[in-house]
């Protein structure tokens, strides 16, 4: 898959498709998170013909949030078949409020406002659940809700967080330390074993999104986690979100063939 069909897949709304498959029901959908991991790509490849396609794009991630943080899909128009109106929450937040700030839609104090408003309160300050030792307490929760149960811990999602803070300079703050020490804590526990790096990301289905997250965290500046193995790059499309139920999923061919395209031209 080129470049150019890559841009070319983008819906007239702004994002770039995904393909969920939800109790064995195959759609084609528009959300934010796929769509800021696509803008995240393309931004990286510094290619001129993507300005358009990536602006396009940063309407479409805007227009996902809500009065406290940024939804899954823009609020109130979740499609028919989820059947649910989703929270915010702090994965999509971070991920969407640090590719804002990295292109100019956001401003430093309106990061800063959003992480104090929508992420610290909800942190989780304690842990007494002694299967997952990994959870250090102050890290963040998945979703941005006082009222929704469950609400994991989520080491993707600190990542996410930590890169966000990592890139507005507050490494220094508990949080970060916090999310940072989850993540490393999970790598550490896990061991490489498949079934304990699925505990670690309850809303992942495989263990590459941690590691993508991972190298965005390095990107941003995080220098904990250069401590962490790099795996080899992966090849094939793979499932890069789940529900907590793992009866829904998504995949996106444009995603995996600009990870792909980036890695070749590392490798090079």
């Amino acid at each position: 898959m080129t470049i150019a069909q890559i841009l070319a897949s983008q819906s007239m709304s702004g994002a770039f498709r995904s393909t969920v498959n939800h109790h064995g029901m195959t759609r084609v959908d528009e959300n934010c998170f796929v769509t800021a991991l696509i803008v995240y790509e393309l931004l990286r490849l510094e290619d001129v013909a993507a300005c358009g396609a990536i602006n396009r794009a940063l309407d479409f991630l805007e227009s996902c949030r809500g009065p406290l943080g940024f939804h899954f899909y823009p609020p109130g128009k979740e499609p028919q078949w989820m059947g649910v109106q989703l929270p915010p929450d702090a994965d999509d937040t971070a991920l969407l409020a640090r590719i804002l700030y990295e292109t100019g839609r956001l401003s430093f104090d309106g990061v800063t406002q959003l992480v104090e408003a929508a992420l610290e309160p909800h942190r989780q300050h304690y842990n007494s659940d002694p299967i997952a030792s990994w959870i250090q307490a102050g890290c963040y929760r998945t979703w941005l809700s006082s009222k929704q149960r469950p609400n994991p811990v989520d080491c993707c999602v600190n990542a996410n967080v930590a890169a966000l803070l990592a890139l507005i300079g507050r490494q220094d703050s508990s949080g970060y330390r916090a999310a940072c020490a989850t993540v490393l804590n999970g790598i550490a526990w896990a061991e490489g074993v498949d079934w304990r790096l699925a505990m670690l990301t309850p809303y992942y289905p495989h263990a590459s999104e941690l590691f993508y997250a991972i190298e965005r965290g390095m990107d941003a500046g995080i220098e904990e986690f250069r401590k962490i193995p790099t795996p080899a790059d992966w090849t094939g499309t793979l499932p890069c979100a789940s529900s907590l139920d793992g009866k829904t999923w998504w995949t996106s061919d444009e995603l995996q063939a600009l990870r792909n395209y980036r890695s070749t031209r590392r490798s090079r």
